[in-house]
């Protein structure tokens, strides 16, 4: 009610001026400052409570506990309860882990092919930066030296050889339970098409992770780098342009079945890529379901 006086008011003061409505929601934006994450800290919001995430604790505070620190936007409050508990073993880590699955190095023959593939020294690295990753996608916080594009790929790709089914969109695409996600299929990006300057055109204001599937071998990364860095362009047909600082812009994400093609300093500091093992392929392959007894025994 406050918000909808304040507005009422800029209006009433606007009248009769070219600018004073323009000057009024400036000094509405002062009033109102956005809420946002600190460089080391998160913080989630749900209808009981504020889950704050540091390097070294999770705590639930409640939600009038950052009443000063500003506003946030209503699609930033999750419709859930929470609560905090020692519990790290769901099915949806279990399927995380075994996304980075390898076969081994020697192989057995015990009648089971789950037995010849593991967690290997190389794949718990890759873990890890996955979960590093993932962190990054659902904080809110923008640095300039750590503005990146996330790629998920499958380790057995080749330019001529494309791999899939491995988990990559289903868990990029799971960053929608926290943060707003604005979907943009990879397929479309072409060189040179004009029909590129709206593949942003689903972005908000309050749109708080880009998602890009399925990215093709076409696609130029150097397109992309003034999106990755600086502001973000949005662009709707027949509408004027809407520009998002940096600063408040969405984190981005893409997906490939593809070799993620690129080297030199330019490119690496604005990419960080990530590459999935291949035990749900090997899972589709012998015709068998991430959903079966033998592997999550239920349905994500």
């Amino acid at each position: 009610s406050k918000l909808i006086a304040e507005i009422v008011k800029a209006m009433e003061t606007s009248l009769g001026s070219d600018n004073g409505f323009d000057v009024e929601l400036k000094r509405l934006e002062y009033k109102l400052p956005l809420f946002n994450d600190t460089s080391d800290t998160s913080f989630i919001f749900f209808e009981n409570g504020v889950v704050k995430i540091t390097k070294s604790s999770i705590d639930l505070l409640p939600l009038d506990s950052l009443n000063d620190k500003g506003v946030v936007w209503e699609s930033s409050v999750l419709p859930h309860n929470i609560s905090i508990t020692d519990n790290d073993d769901g099915k949806f880590e279990e399927f995380v882990n075994k996304s980075m699955y390898r076969p081994k190095e020697v192989q057995s023959d015990t009648g089971d092919w789950r037995d010849n593939y593991e967690l290997t020294d190389v794949s718990a690295e890759e873990l890890e930066s996955l979960r590093t990753s993932y962190g990054y996608l659902i904080h809110r916080h923008n640095t300039d030296d750590k503005l990146k594009m996330i790629f998920f790929i499958d380790e057995d790709s080749n330019l001529g050889k494309p791999e899939g089914g491995n988990g990559k969109s289903l868990i990029m695409e799971s960053v929608e339970h926290y943060r707003k996600k604005a979907y943009c299929d990879g397929k479309k990006f072409r060189q040179g098409s004009d029909s590129s300057r709206f593949l942003y055109s689903h972005v908000e204001l309050d749109t708080g992770f880009l998602f890009i599937d399925d990215v093709r071998p076409t696609f130029d990364f150097t397109d992309v780098f003034n999106d990755i860095t600086g502001d973000l362009t949005v662009e709707r047909k027949n509408k004027d342009k809407v520009i998002i600082p940096k600063d408040r812009k969405p984190k981005m994400g893409a997906t490939t079945n593809y070799v993620v093609s690129g080297s030199g300093t330019s490119v690496e500091r604005r990419r960080h890529v990530v590459e999935f093992g291949s035990y749900w392929n090997k899972v589709e392959k012998v015709g068998e379901s991430p959903s079966d007894k033998q592997h999550l025994g239920e349905l994500l």
